[in-house]
């Protein structure tokens, strides 16, 4: 559950995002959550509305991604978006199901993050990730999806995965002061279909 409301034409529903300081809360995030049958998922009305739920969630939250186990569902679906002010790295809402993440460049990308499960995002930390990733997926529609992410798309992609196997940024964290980005790092940000 959590606060429904109606807006336009359809009802939003936002579900309560759980905390990893909440002993309770942080047992359930610390699970790994299981694959998702597709396409029979996707025929439910319960899964469609777990993805709308995650969407609403998200915008309501403020978020950039929200990972089924973080509102209390283990099933390995997330969705996200990008939109850092410039039209080129913007992607919209997009919903991941299933995802496969290699990683395809041994340059880190530096980046402070945050997560809507730890103290509802107001903690920060540093966290090295591959600055490069191919991510196969299913999509809403339950077609297989290819595409590589560069830069902070990649991180959120790393980070949204993470939650479906019960790890969160905290993990991977950094001293402060001991990490600096790859001198070989540059700042292009994409995410691009192969198709």
């Amino acid at each position: 559950g959590g606060p429904v409301f109606g807006w336009g034409q359809r009802e939003y529903r936002v579900r309560r995002v759980l905390q990893l300081e909440n002993p309770e809360d942080c047992q359930r995030l610390r699970q790994k959550a299981s694959v998702v049958d597709v396409p029979g998922a996707l025929r439910k009305p319960q899964f469609r509305q777990l993805i709308q739920d995650l969407k609403d969630t998200m915008f309501a939250e403020n978020g950039q991604g929200i990972a089924a186990p973080q509102i209390g569902v283990r099933k390995r679906v997330f969705v996200f978006y990008a939109d850092f002010g410039d039209p080129r790295s913007h992607i919209p809402v997009t919903v991941v199901i299933n995802p496969v993440i290699t990683p395809t460049s041994t340059v880190l990308h530096v980046m402070e993050e945050g997560c809507l499960s730890v103290r509802h995002g107001e903690r920060r930390g540093v966290v090295a990730r591959p600055s490069e990733v191919r991510i196969q997926f299913f999509d809403e529609n339950g077609v297989l999806r290819s595409a590589v992410a560069k830069g902070a798309h990649s991180a959120i992609l790393q980070h949204e995965a993470d939650h479906l196997d019960g790890v969160l940024f905290v993990d991977h964290e950094e001293e402060p002061g001991t990490c600096c980005e790859d001198p070989e790092a540059d700042t292009d940000e994409y995410f691009q279909y192969d198709d």
